[in-house]
């Protein structure tokens, strides 16, 4: 089987819903990570055999051509976009490695975006508002997030204190990170146009906060059951953003390159990417289930990774998930995770992706993996290598 590796990995900043980035759809959010992530990967435009971008929430239509055309790529680069909610763009970046694997395409950009700020609004017939989709049959259990967070919580025994500890953590490692600056190289600025005057570069996430208090944080009331311990202030915001990330085999790693772009230089190689099935009605276990999955498949030990990033809608997902699999507390989102960057659902499996490559390169540590769960009972996980 062919190696993929990883070329060019960008993100932009994460926006609050409603802030900044509430002018751009969604392909103005990715079409700079793209052409930021093909430029850091040394290649021309014309080497793109095809994208591939997750989105869950959008108008429709299909936003990965139409990003890849506002990012210049060549009219003959084609391009579709995936929809497996939060994990879509996780499942871009496996299918753009199928297609590297199979011989089909040498190189792909794949990723994910989101645009919350823009979502649509969607009318049944008679006029009325319709309710959020359908991801399982009401016999099997489809419960909101939030009411699946409390399930989860009480399956494994999290109390609030630990998710509001472990939401504080999230917030105060995020802050001091992006203080020292060490989101600054993975990060593309992304300019956002205003009425009657030249387009603002965003270059910083705008979810950047002080965390609350300790004490602060007990006062919040539980924000889906009366006597539930999921609150505002252990849950993620809903966001704006978008990553992409160039895949390639190893013969785009050997082709001599314009001297003004040198020969690539991989920031990792993709070792596996792997999609399972959980309970509907427990869909906050599809991460801890895809780990198990990632492993078995792998033949890696989880003590083997140094670094993992788990998707933090809720605390007491990632603490559920590290309880599961005792992994070690330390190795798991150690710059901050999705309770103070935010979650623009099907950005964020890219965009852990992309923490996670150049988490690897500033510690040094070799093995890295990803793993966040998605509506109706999905979980997804990938293993990676820095090299």
């Amino acid at each position: 089987m062919r190696d993929v590796f990883i070329l060019g990995a960008k993100r932009t900043p994460v926006g609050k819903r409603n802030g900044r980035f509430r002018s751009l759809p969604p392909e103005a959010l990715a079409a700079p990570a793209i052409r930021a992530a093909i430029d850091q990967a040394g290649i021309g435009p014309e080497a793109v055999d095809e994208v591939i971008f997750g989105n869950a929430v959008g108008p429709g239509g299909n936003i990965a051509r139409l990003a890849l055309l506002q990012a210049g790529l060549p009219v003959r680069v084609p391009g579709f976009t995936v929809d497996r909610q939060c994990a879509g763009g996780l499942e871009a970046v496996r299918l753009a490695a199928a297609l590297i694997r199979s011989g089909a395409g040498r190189c792909c950009v794949a990723g994910g975006v989101e645009s919350t700020s823009q979502e649509p609004v969607r009318l049944a017939p008679d006029g009325s508002r319709l309710a959020r989709p359908r991801f399982a049959p009401p016999s099997l259990g489809d419960p909101d997030m939030g009411e699946a967070a409390e399930a989860v919580a009480r399956a494994y025994g999290i109390p609030r204190e630990a998710q509001d500890d472990w939401a504080r953590r999230s917030q105060q490692r995020f802050l001091a990170a992006a203080a020292a600056g060490l989101f600054d190289e993975e990060i593309v600025p992304v300019p956002v146009p205003g009425p009657g005057e030249p387009p603002r570069e965003v270059a910083r996430d705008e979810t950047l906060r002080r965390p609350l208090p300790p004490a602060a944080l007990r006062r919040l009331p539980p924000a889906f059951r009366p006597d539930g311990t999921v609150t505002a202030g252990n849950a993620c915001r809903h966001s704006d953003g978008a990553a992409a990330l160039v895949l390639a085999g190893p013969e785009v790693l050997e082709r001599p390159e314009p001297a003004a772009c040198g020969v690539p230089r991989p920031l990792g190689r993709l070792v596996e990417v792997v999609a399972v099935g959980v309970p509907p009605d427990l869909p906050g276990t599809g991460p801890m289930a895809a780990l198990r999955e990632l492993v078995a498949r792998t033949g890696v030990d989880p003590g083997e990774i140094d670094l993992y990033e788990i998707n933090e809608p809720f605390a007491a997902l990632v603490l559920a998930c590290i309880a599961d699999l005792d992994l070690p507390p330390d190795r798991v989102n150690v710059w901050g995770g999705a309770l103070a960057l935010g979650h623009p659902y099907a950005a964020t499996g890219a965009i852990l992706l992309v923490r996670l490559l150049y988490g690897l390169h500033r510690t040094g540590g070799r093995l890295g993996a990803v793993a966040l769960g998605s509506a109706g009972g999905l979980g997804m996980a990938a293993l990676v290598e820095r090299v």
